[in-house]
C-alpha cells in the first residue's frame, strides 16, 4: 500500500538573512496602533508584567520604529547571535536524548538542528536534498509551487512508495511553516518522517 506525504515548507521570516531582534514596546493604543500602520506584525507580541509588549522586529522594522518616537527597549539585539551564544548541549547530552527517543519512542533517524535545536534554512534545505538523495525511491517531486510574499521559496515534496507514480489512492497533505517563527511544526515533520522511514 502507499503512502504519499506532501510537505509543504513556507521559509519565513526566522530564517531571514536580515537581523532580527527582540524589543519591548511601550506605548498608548494609539501608538500602538501606529505600529501596526508601519506594517510591524504583532501577531506573536506578549504583554509583559510592566506593560510593554514584547515582539520581534528586523532591524528595517526597529529604524522605522525609532522614527515614531515611542519607547522601546530591545531585549534581544541580535537573535542569530543569541542562539549561537547559548549553552549548547554536549554531545553526551545529544546522544543521551536522542537514545531515549529510540527507546521511548523507537525513533533513531532524528537529529537535532544548530538553532536552539531546531534546523536553519540551510539545515532544512541540506536535510530536504539528503532525503530526495538517501531516499530516492520514497522521496520524490520536489517542486517549488510559489514563492512567500517576502520571495522566499515555498517547497513541496512526496513521500510514497512510487514518489514518481500518480497512483488511485488516498493521499494525505502535512505542512510546516506556514506561521513566521514557529520551527517547531518544521522540525515536527522531520520527526515524522524519521518514525515513517522505519
Amino acid at each position: 500500500m502507499s503512502r504519499l506525504l506532501i510537505i509543504l515548507l513556507l521559509v519565513t521570516s526566522i530564517y531571514a538573512s536580515e537581523n532580527y531582534k527582540q524589543i519591548k514596546i511601550f506605548g498608548s493604543h494609539s501608538e500602538i496602533k501606529q505600529v501596526i500602520d508601519l506594517g510591524i506584525a504583532l501577531d506573536h507580541a506578549h504583554k509583559s508584567k510592566d506593560g510593554g509588549i514584547v515582539v520581534f522586529v528586523s532591524d528595517d522594522e526597529f529604524e522605522r520604529l525609532t522614527k515614531l518616537n515611542i519607547r522601546t527597549e530591545i531585549l534581544i539585539d541580535d537573535w542569530k547571535k543569541h542562539y549561537e551564544q547559548r549553552r549548547k548541549l554536549t554531545k553526551s547530552e545529544r546522544d543521551q536524548l536522542l537514545l531515549q527517543t529510540a527507546a521511548n519512542y523507537n525513533v533513531t533517524n532524528f537529529e537535532f538542528g544548530s538553532m536552539g535545536g531546531f534546523y536553519t534554512l540551510e539545515e532544512v534545505n541540506t536535510k530536504i536534498e539528503e532525503l530526495l538523495q538517501n531516499y530516492p525511491s520514497l522521496v520524490g517531486g520536489l517542486e517549488v509551487i510559489g514563492q512567500t510574499h517576502e520571495g522566499r521559496n515555498i517547497f513541496a515534496f512526496k513521500v510514497s512508495d512510487n514518489p514518481d507514480v500518480d497512483e488511485d489512492e488516498p493521499e494525505v497533505l502535512y505542512t510546516a511553516l506556514h506561521h513566521a517563527r514557529e520551527p517547531e511544526s518544521m522540525m515536527q515533520m522531520f520527526y515524522f518522517y524519521s518514525i515513517s522511514a522505519r
